[in-house]
């Protein structure tokens, strides 16, 4: 077996559902084309074969090697998600989609004042009492802790 770009048919379809299964994406269309090619020389440079994008013995012995170690459920993950879906043309008769107006820029708003609130410092009394109050609640916790 030999194929090479410009071959079609399921023996193509077959390649490129197990380059699928590996992992390339690929649609499998029948026809060895510039993608499929690409995927066959991506292949033979990750298996260390010769990257000449021709699948002869060597290749699809290496192809078929690999499918047998696959997890199944990987291979059919593979060919669900890397398989890439026909896209439905837009019939002729939809109405034409309207360009983007962007919105009129707004007017600015009024903006109202800031208003601080201003607190008096406190005395140094003060400031030592709420911090000997942190110190006083910080050894409650860790004598409750510790002797609990």
């Amino acid at each position: 077996m030999l194929l090479s770009l410009g071959s079609k048919g399921s023996l193509v379809q077959a390649l490129q559902n197990n380059l699928t299964k590996l992992g390339y994406i690929l649609k499998p269309d029948g026809i060895f084309g510039a993608q499929t090619k690409s995927a066959v020389i991506a292949f033979q440079k990750k298996n260390g074969l010769v990257a000449d994008g021709i699948v002869g013995v060597a290749t699809n012995n290496k192809i078929n090697s690999l499918l047998e170690s696959v997890n199944p459920i990987t291979a059919a993950f593979n060919t669900a998600v890397l398989q890439p879906t026909s896209t439905t043309p837009i019939p002729s008769n939809s109405t034409p989609i309207k360009p983007f107006t962007p919105p009129a820029p707004a007017t600015p708003a009024q903006e109202s004042p800031v208003v601080y609130n201003v607190v008096p410092n406190k005395s140094p009394e003060a400031k030592s009492e709420d911090s000997d109050l942190l110190l006083y609640a910080g050894v409650g916790v860790v004598l409750f802790l510790f002797l609990k």
